[in-house]
């Protein structure tokens, strides 16, 4: 862990490598999200994208931990970053829908889990796009996430997420639409806070 916050993502992939090949310790997930994180850090999509398909193929489940890093290095290319996070959702209706229909017969998993996204993975999508100026963009995720019962059941905004959309349209100078937001959010049955 230290060695991948002290020394370049680059190294301590390597040194992942090189427990696995040397000493014949398998790296966990812990130890790749550690790195996977490092490497979401230098806003290297490509990289932390390929680390967690070489994890897979190693028969290592990656956690939520992996897959928000994976969101967090995309932040500087908005399509990126909402296309894994549509993703992320969508596999996960899928495959608990998948689960339910297949518990009963089989009591096993017939299809690898899908990771379940959580409010931190909303929100670093919301936070990209209200940093980009993208409140429209934001909006839409937001509505997209409110107002489909499927992805309702999967992730429910929080006063943060919502925060993190209001601070899109602060950031656009568009204060009839943070009031308009706002509005919205109270109808909701939501509180705000200050911020």
């Amino acid at each position: 862990v230290l060695m991948a916050m002290k020394s370049t993502p680059r190294h301590a992939e390597a040194l992942l490598d090189k427990r696995d090949k040397q000493f014949g310790i398998n790296p966990d997930a812990i130890h790749h999200a550690t790195v996977l994180g490092a490497w979401a850090e230098k806003r290297n999509g490509p990289r932390t994208e390929a680390l967690i398909k070489k994890m897979l193929s190693n028969g290592v489940k990656a956690n939520i931990a992996a897959y928000n890093s994976l969101l967090y290095s995309w932040r500087d290319d908005l399509d990126r970053m909402e296309g894994i996070f549509h993703g992320m959702i969508q596999d996960y209706a899928k495959c608990s829908y998948r689960d339910l229909m297949n518990k009963d017969r089989h009591n096993k998993e017939p299809y690898p889990p899908a990771v379940k996204p959580n409010l931190e993975s909303l929100n670093l999508v919301l936070t990209a796009q209200a940093r980009a100026t993208a409140p429209e963009r934001a909006e839409a995720l937001l509505d997209w996430v409110v107002n489909d019962p499927e992805i309702r059941n999967v992730i429910q905004p929080n006063i943060v997420c919502l925060s993190s959309v209001l601070n899109a349209w602060a950031r656009a100078k568009q204060p009839e639409r943070v009031e308009a937001l706002l509005h919205k959010i109270q109808q909701a049955g939501y509180e705000p806070n200050v911020v």
